[in-house]
């Protein structure tokens, strides 16, 4: 019985040696198994376009001048970078410091220089037995075969690869929707795809150096960072208020910490597309001013009627308006009041529930149709009571004058600086509504324009975009400018999209810019102007305003435009010419003008 007993305990301990030599023989060999498994039989993806890869990113806007200031300052949205799900900012090799780099590497692959893709050492060694550590653990205490993973050893380039090409999976994987032996799959196919790239790499670019250069560069600009901030100079920006060259040594160590585990400064999934720096015509300086009197000519003008307008009618009044240099910069927008993400911007053409009759400020196109007719500033028109025929067997319309009463025959000068409504449908009925239409239509207003009698007194719809193109032609020497808000477009790369203003399409002569130029300084300086109350401006500019009522807002009071918005137009062009020299009208136009006034 002892002698079974002996031989039992020998075959046992004989089997224990054949396992424990089987379990060497494979620890050994499983190496190779592996090494085979991905450089050999896993197909790796296609890497032809990773050298052209662009990190998804959020597109900037920028203002023009030196500054290239962000636009989103101008609308008072500082914090815009704590308000979307995720913020990159692309940088490149050479932007990112030394002492980060070091940094890095010690904590995340110590090794990188010297692996190819894959740490053999710290995967067959310190990973390998730590797993098998946690999992036997686990398995004890389940009292089931429970696998752990523990120590990963991915590399830097694995990491590149797991976020680019297997971004998907690490999802599902996130969500628990993975089991072990996929995740497993995952990580060989992961491994075999760092190895593959890094020699793809070194072969296209004939440099390992270079290569590791690449890789490095897209992992600090892919490395998840918490808080919705991809990369360590959006990380850096984000904790430290600083760009990534500013950093201290104490800070790119914290940064270098960050990947290992972001998700405890939270991780979000959405994604912002772009990859690029659009730079705008946008003037810092005059969008903030614009929005400035804007905003304090509604308060004024609610100040003035707040015994009569409700608190529901009040958010409701809004304004808009634009500032559009001679080349057909927008160089400012103001569109609502306190805008939000579904606001409607009333300054530009994008909807015709924008759109708002210009009321007098059409009639400047009255009198150019009769200077191109060869009328002078002098001839007389006939501002005498009236009435149109309205058509469709309605009764005829009577026109008036704001102030009820009529000049009789004046001269075309004093018609549009006091804007006679008499005096200018008499005029449009002798051109011809049609030709003013015309006229209108070739200055870039709307082609949907009908040619009505009270067409004349601005009963048609238009945007003050629309409206500041037609005038720039009058100060702009008669050219028509096609207003656009991108200077340039450029990618992280550098290079440039758009970089080309558009062209300026002559319109009016030259001689007919100046007198149209000189009409309309007279609605500024003449006895009885509309604008009048603006005449004694350092600033010489010339203009039009135009006053409409809509009767569908019965609760809102109708004020003239010389009320409510030439003061506002005046406050701007004094804050913005304060500190600079302000354009001048022709010398001979101001001369002229000044004697029709009798002014000295």
């Amino acid at each position: 019985m002892t002698g079974v007993f002996v031989l039992e305990i020998r075959r046992v301990a004989c089997w224990l040696r054949r396992i424990s030599a089987l379990f060497i023989v494979l620890h050994l060999s499983a190496p190779l198994w592996w090494w085979f498994a991905i450089r050999y039989v896993i197909t790796p993806p296609d890497f032809s376009n990773f050298l052209s890869y662009r990190p998804i990113a959020v597109t900037e806007v920028f203002s023009r001048g030196p500054d290239h200031l962000p636009i989103h300052i101008f609308y008072g949205v500082e914090d815009y970078t704590e308000k979307i799900p995720v913020f990159r900012r692309i940088v490149g090799y050479e932007h990112i410091r030394q002492e980060l780099r070091f940094a890095i590497l010690a904590i995340e692959d110590h090794r990188f220089c010297d692996h190819n893709g894959v740490d053999i050492v710290a995967f067959w060694g310190r990973s390998l037995w730590i797993n098998i550590a946690a999992s036997a653990t686990a398995s004890w205490q389940q009292k089931a075969l429970t696998i752990k993973f523990e120590e990963g050893a991915s590399t830097i380039t694995q990491q590149v690869c797991r976020l680019i090409y297997f971004s998907g999976e690490l999802a599902l994987e996130q969500k628990g929707k993975r089991t072990k032996l996929q995740r497993f799959h995952r990580k060989l196919r992961e491994q075999s795809c760092a190895v593959h790239l890094e020699q793809f790499l070194t072969k296209k670019l004939d440099s390992s150096q270079r290569a590791k250069e690449i890789i490095f560069t897209v992992f600090a600009n892919v490395a998840p960072m918490g808080n919705g901030r991809y990369g360590f100079a959006a990380a850096a920006e984000y904790y430290f208020k600083k760009k990534l060259r500013d950093i201290a040594i104490d800070e790119a160590a914290i940064l270098a910490g960050i990947p290992k585990n972001p998700e405890r400064l939270g991780i979000h999934d959405l994604l912002f597309r772009g990859v690029i720096s659009v730079h705008t015509t946008i003037d810092y300086q005059a969008q903030q001013i614009l929005n400035a009197v804007m905003d304090q000519g509604r308060r004024n003008y609610l100040d003035r009627h707040q015994d009569h307008v409700s608190l529901d009618d009040a958010q409701r009044f809004q304004g808009a308006a634009v500032v559009l240099s001679n080349k057909g910069e927008i160089l400012a927008v103001y569109g609502v009041y306190l805008a939000t993400d579904t606001s409607l911007n009333r300054a530009v053409p994008h909807s015709v529930l924008i759109r708002r009759q210009p009321g007098s400020a059409f009639k400047p196109f009255v009198y150019l149709t009769a200077l191109e007719k060869g009328w002078s500033l002098e001839d007389r028109v006939n501002d005498a009571p009236l009435s149109i025929n309205m058509g469709g067997g309605r009764a005829r319309k009577q026109i008036h004058n704001y102030d009820n009463q009529s000049k009789g025959w004046i001269s075309m000068r004093q018609a549009l600086a006091e804007s006679r409504n008499l005096a200018t449908v008499w005029l449009a009925q002798r051109l011809g509504a049609k030709k003013v239409v015309e006229r209108a239509i070739r200055l870039g207003l709307p082609r949907s324009f009908e040619a009505y009698p009270t067409t004349a007194i601005g009963a048609e719809e238009v945007t003050p975009l629309e409206m500041a193109r037609a005038f720039a032609a009058f100060a702009n020497g008669g050219d028509l400018v096609l207003p656009y808000l991108v200077s340039y477009v450029i990618t992280y790369q550098g290079d440039i999209l758009i970089a080309e203003a558009p062209e300026q399409v002559p319109v009016l002569s030259g001689m007919t810019s100046e007198f149209m130029a000189e009409l309309l300084r007279g609605a500024v300086l003449m006895p009885h102007a509309t604008a009048r109350s603006a005449q004694d401006c350092p600033i010489e500019f010339f203009g039009k305003t135009g006053t409409t009522n809509n009767p569908k807002k019965k609760n809102l009071y109708c004020e003239p435009g010389w009320r409510i918005a030439l003061p506002v137009f005046r406050s701007f062009i004094e804050q913005y010419y304060r500190d600079k020299p302000a354009p001048r009208l022709p010398s001979f136009i101001e001369v002229s003008v000044r004697r029709a006034a009798e002014i000295r």
